[in-house]
């Protein structure tokens, strides 16, 4: 009997040093978010911060069509507006791609951000922006070098702990480009290798799949969410059998162990890629819309049911859109000048368009969003301070960055 109390009470002690430790570092955060010039009566009213326990980032590498998926022009000339249609969702005015119906049956459990925009035109320059919110700093810039501004994922692994955790920050189903030099913004960067991302390499829905068997550390637990064939058949079905549905499935499980940061890439070249340069409507038609409609579906599906969605921050994204005008190939060029992006979870009120974009969907003529913006409301969400603050001394953080995350997003309406 006293040696059950002398455990219950060591339990409880750890519970309140990690309660404590939690308190401290919101704090800190809000401190730290008052120093960058959001007015602390904003931060006092702001109901997203600290409201996110993970992140999920479904990266759609390539840059996916912001008019084949969530802005729509069916007024616009047909060079412009493409070979499909638009369709209703369950929210008044709100109209996505005709081979996007299941996302268009839960749009009410996400928003969509139409004004994203940025300058880069190139791909591993605008998915480090993208992933860090920090400009590049060359041209080429490698994780493996040091010389790459971290991910977000790897700047909150920092300000939270001292060396690598496992579960901080996770990358599936593999890097962006595998088999080309590591593109920047992936990974640690300047914060060094122990906050590097834990890589689960590979295809989950394979019998072959042991991503982990190079680290006898990791935990029972974590060798057990990452076994998808424990699914029933059934739910493996409904995210769809593919590379990109097994791993929204895997992220899943992820979550549910209690991972903070998830990346699933959409890889180009291991899958499909939405870099659409030619003969662009096959691919989106037969394969990119209607996987990426159901499994992520399913994956908002289940996060709602669970009630994970709740706390969970959603985001789908790629590193930039595509031109509104289809080219002498069939396909969309490189456009940063405006795309869009979907998200949901942590308290974010679903069934709305943030921001809005001409009548060829060319540039943004309603609240344009930076990607410092979008870095900065992640780590707000999470209840972290900007991974530009915490980059150059790690769980001290140096403020270097004034973009400001978007508070209103948990407003019911959007300024």
């Amino acid at each position: 009997m006293s040696a059950h109390r002398h455990k219950h009470s060591s339990s409880e002690r750890c519970s309140v040093n990690r309660r404590e430790a939690l308190r401290l570092g919101a704090a800190a955060g809000v401190a730290a978010w008052a120093s960058v010039g959001v007015p602390p009566v904003l931060l006092a009213k702001a109901t997203g911060f600290g409201r996110a326990r993970s992140c999920f980032i479904v990266f759609l590498s390539g840059g996916p069509s912001h008019l084949d998926t969530f802005d729509p022009k069916p007024d616009a000339p047909v060079e412009t507006r493409g070979p499909f249609k638009s369709i209703p969702t369950v929210v008044p005015g709100l109209r996505l791609c005709e081979h996007l119906p299941r996302l268009a049956r839960l749009a009410d459990k996400y928003a969509i951000i139409r004004s994203v925009s940025h300058g880069e035109e190139r791909h591993d320059q605008a998915s480090h922006l993208l992933l860090t919110g920090r400009e590049a700093p060359e041209t080429g810039s490698e994780d493996a070098r040091g010389k790459a501004h971290p991910h977000i994922g790897s700047a909150l692994a920092a300000h939270a702990s001292d060396g690598f955790d496992p579960l901080a920050f996770i990358t599936l189903p593999d890097r962006l480009m595998p088999f080309g030099p590591i593109r920047g913004g992936q990974g640690a960067g300047t914060l060094g290798s122990r906050f590097e991302p834990l890589l689960l390499r590979g295809h989950p829905g394979r019998d072959d799949f042991d991503p982990l068997a190079d680290r006898p550390e990791a935990s029972a637990a974590l060798h057990r969410a990452v076994s998808v064939r424990d699914e029933s058949p059934r739910l493996r079905d409904r995210y769809g059998r593919d590379l990109f549905g097994q791993s929204l499935l895997l992220g899943r499980r992820l979550l549910e162990a209690g991972a903070r940061v998830i990346q699933v890439n959409s890889v180009r070249f291991l899958d499909r890629g939405w870099d659409t340069h030619a003969d662009a409507e096959p691919m989106l038609r037969d394969d990119l819309l209607p996987n990426l409609d159901q499994a992520l579906s399913a994956l908002l599906e289940d996060l709602a049911a669970s009630g994970l969605l709740d706390e969970t921050l959603i985001l789908v994204v790629g590193e930039f859109g595509r031109a509104p005008k289809i080219n002498a190939s069939a396909g969309r060029d490189h456009w940063p000048a405006t795309f869009s992006m979907l998200l949901a979870g942590a308290g974010i009120p679903g069934g709305r368009a943030v921001g809005a974009t001409d009548r060829i969907g060319a540039f943004p003529v309603d609240r344009p969003v930076s990607p410092e913006s979008l870095a900065a409301t992640i780590s707000f969400a999470l209840g972290f301070p900007s991974p530009a603050a915490i980059e150059s001394t790690g769980r001290s953080p140096r403020l270097q960055n004034p973009a400001r995350p978007l508070l209103d997003l948990w407003s019911e309406t959007v300024a």
